[in-house]
C-alpha cells in the first residue's frame, strides 16, 4: 500500500505540478548570498527574507502548519541551500543530473551558515499555527444544474481516467481530446469518436491553422522530468502527422499569432520543465521552420495568451508563471520581434497558480485577469484556506488589484462564460484536489452570476450536478458543441492521482469508466 501511494505520488501530471520545487523551484539564485556569514546578528525572519526572498516572493510561516513545514517543506529548502547532506531525496537520471548540475540547483557549498538555517527553522516552526484555518465562509452548493444535461463519454482504453487535453474547435465542429496514454481523439458534437491518432507522449494542447491543418504539442513526460522530451507535431490537413520540434523541455501550452509582423504566424510555447524549462516565442522562417526565441529562461510557464495588451497595435505576451516564483508577466511587443517584459502580479509560492484568464470583466473596456490557484500536488498537500478564485481588476493603466475570492479547495480552472444567457458573466470551475472528506461535491461548480438580482457585487450562487462524482476533473472546455447559441460543457476525467480520494469514490471510478462527461445547455442561447 505505502509503495502504491508513493508511486502515486511521483507520477504527477504536469498540470498538477506548479508548485513541486515550492521555493527553489529553479536556478539557485541564493548563492549570490553564499559568502554571507550572517547567522550572528540577524534574526530568523530577516535570514528567510534574504534567502527565501531572494527568488521569489518570501512566504509568512503562517501559510502552513508546523508539521508541514518541519517534515516537508523546510527538508527540500536545505537541499536547495546546500545546508543538507547526503543528495537531495529525489532520484535523477545521469542526464538530469548533469543539467541540473550545470544549472547549480543543488550548491556544492552551503549558501548559508549552519547557525543561521537553524534560526530560519526556528522561526518557521515557531511562528506556524498548528493547524491551519477553514477556508472562509461562503453560499451553500445547491445540487442540480436545471439547465443542463450530461453525456458520459468513454474512450474505450480501460484503467484509470487519463484525460489530459480538451480544445473546441468551433470552425471544425469538433472537440479535441487527449489522453496520458499517447493518444489523441476528436469527437463529433453528440460526443462520437471521429479519429484518432497515436503520438509518442501525452497531448497538451492543439492549434489548427487556416488551412485545416493541425499542430499537437505533446508534453514529453507527466511526471517531474528535465529530459526534455517533448514534440511540437504537424497534422497536415490530409491526415499525415509530421514532427516538427523534438527535445521541448516538458511543454503544456501554446498560442499562435504574427508576432513580427511579416504575415506568419508565429508561437509562444510555455517550456513548464521541472528545475530547468522556459517561456520561447519561435519565429516562423516558413514551410513550418521555426527559430526559438528564449524570453524567460526559469521553469513554470503554464498558461500564455497573445494579445495587444496596452493598445498599440502590436501583439504582446501575457504569462502565468509558476513552479516557485508564481506571477504573471506581459512581454510588451517592441515591434522588431524584442519585447519588454513587466511582472504584473506576484504570488506567494505556497500558492499553487496553475490557470488564468484575461477577460473585461466589468466591461470597462480594459482586460481584468480571472485567476485560479489550487495546484496541491507538491510539498505541503494540505487543505489551504487561500485555494480559489480571484479577480484582479484593472485600474485603466494595466495595474491590478484584488476585487473578488471565492474559496475553493484544489481548484484547476475557472471559465467566464455567459452560461444563462442573461447579459453578466458566470463562472465554470474545477477542483482537482477539493475537500472529498466534506465537500466532495465542489469539484466542479457552476457559480451563477447574481449582480444583477441582488445588486450586490461579485454576488454568485454555487451549483453543481448530481453525476459530479463520475469524475475527477483536471481539464475543462466550454464552447457551443451542438450549435443551438448555447455554450455547452466539457469536462476531463484524470482518476490517477498524487492525493487520495476515499475509497468508495475509486471504486466508483473503477467501476464506472468515463473520460470525458458533456454538459450540454438546454438554455437559450445569448444574443450576440
Amino acid at each position: 500500500m505505502m509503495e502504491d501511494m508513493c508511486n502515486r505520488s511521483r507520477y504527477l501530471l504536469v498540470l498538477c505540478c506548479s508548485s513541486l520545487s515550492l521555493f527553489f523551484g529553479f536556478s539557485n539564485c541564493s548563492s549570490e548570498n553564499k559568502s554571507i556569514n550572517d547567522g550572528d546578528h540577524l534574526t530568523g525572519e530577516q535570514l528567510a527574507r534574504i534567502h527565501c526572498g531572494s527568488c521569489h516572493q518570501y512566504s509568512v510561516p503562517e501559510r502552513l502548519d508546523k508539521k508541514t513545514w518541519r517534515e516537508q517543506v523546510l527538508p527540500h529548502m536545505a537541499y536547495r541551500l546546500g545546508v543538507k547532506d547526503p543528495a537531495p531525496p529525489t532520484r535523477f537520471s545521469m542526464r538530469e543530473e548533469e543539467q541540473m548540475r550545470r544549472a547549480g540547483i543543488y550548491p556544492e557549498e552551503p549558501v548559508l551558515d549552519s547557525l543561521a538555517w537553524r534560526k530560519i527553522v526556528d522561526f518557521y516552526y515557531r511562528e506556524a499555527p498548528d493547524t491551519l484555518p477553514g477556508q472562509p465562509h461562503k453560499p451553500a452548493t445547491h445540487i442540480g444544474l436545471e439547465s443542463f444535461s450530461s453525456q458520459p463519454v468513454d474512450f474505450g482504453l480501460g484503467g484509470d481516467a487519463l484525460t489530459c487535453l480538451l480544445h473546441w474547435e468551433a470552425e471544425q465542429e469538433l472537440l479535441y481530446a487527449g489522453d496520458g496514454r499517447n493518444e489523441l481523439f476528436r469527437l463529433n458534437a453528440a460526443g462520437e469518436i471521429v479519429d484518432r491518432f497515436r503520438l509518442q507522449s501525452p497531448p497538451l494542447d492543439v492549434h489548427v491553422d487556416e488551412d485545416g491543418g493541425v499542430y499537437i504539442l505533446a508534453v514529453g513526460y507527466f511526471h517531474p522530468n528535465d529530459t526534455p522530451r517533448g514534440q511540437l507535431y504537424y497534422l497536415t490537413p490530409e491526415g499525415q502527422l509530421e514532427r516538427l520540434l523534438n527535445q521541448l523541455p516538458r511543454p503544456v501550452d501554446m498560442e499562435f499569432a504574427d508576432l513580427d509582423g511579416d504575415g506568419r504566424e508565429d508561437f509562444v510555447l510555455c517550456g513548464f520543465g521541472h528545475y530547468n524549462g522556459r517561456l520561447s516565442w519561435y519565429r516562423n522562417l516558413g514551410n513550418r521552420q521555426f527559430e526559438e526565441q528564449v524570453l524567460v529562461n526559469t521553469p513554470g510557464a503554464i498558461k500564455t495568451y497573445l494579445l495587444d495588451f496596452n493598445d498599440n497595435g502590436q501583439t504582446d505576451i501575457l504569462t502565468l508563471m509558476a513552479q516557485g516564483d508564481e506571477r504573471i508577466l506581459v512581454h510588451y511587443n517592441n515591434g522588431d520581434g524584442s519585447f519588454r517584459e513587466e511582472r504584473l502580479l506576484r504570488f506567494d509560492p505556497v500558492f499553487g497558480s496553475i490557470y488564468f484568464e484575461p477577460v473585461d470583466y466589468d466591461a470597462d473596456g480594459d482586460l481584468d485577469l480571472l485567476y485560479v490557484n489550487g495546484d496541491n500536488a507538491d510539498y505541503s498537500i494540505r487543505l489551504k484556506p487561500y485555494h480559489g478564485i480571484r479577480l484582479y481588476e484593472n485600474d485603466g493603466n494595466n495595474q491590478f488589484s484584488e476585487a473578488f475570492f471565492f474559496p475553493l479547495h484544489g481548484a484547476f480552472k475557472a471559465q467566464p462564460v455567459d452560461f444563462d444567457a442573461d447579459g453578466d458573466l458566470d463562472i465554470a470551475a474545477i477542483a482537482f484536489f477539493p475537500d472529498y472528506e466534506k465537500a466532495p461535491e465542489e469539484s466542479f461548480l457552476y457559480l451563477e452570476n447574481m449582480t444583477d438580482k441582488t445588486g450586490e457585487a461579485f454576488d454568485f450562487a454555487p451549483a453543481t450536478f448530481e453525476e459530479n462524482p463520475r469524475g475527477r476533473w483536471i481539464t475543462m472546455e466550454s464552447g457551443d458543441f451542438n450549435g443551438d447559441g448555447a455554450p455547452d460543457i466539457a469536462l476531463g476525467s484524470f482518476t490517477f492521482s498524487p492525493s487520495p480520494a476515499p475509497v468508495a469514490q475509486q471504486s466508483q471510478w473503477e467501476k464506472e469508466p468515463l473520460n470525458v462527461l458533456l454538459l450540454k445547455n438546454g438554455q437559450a442561447g445569448s444574443e450576440e
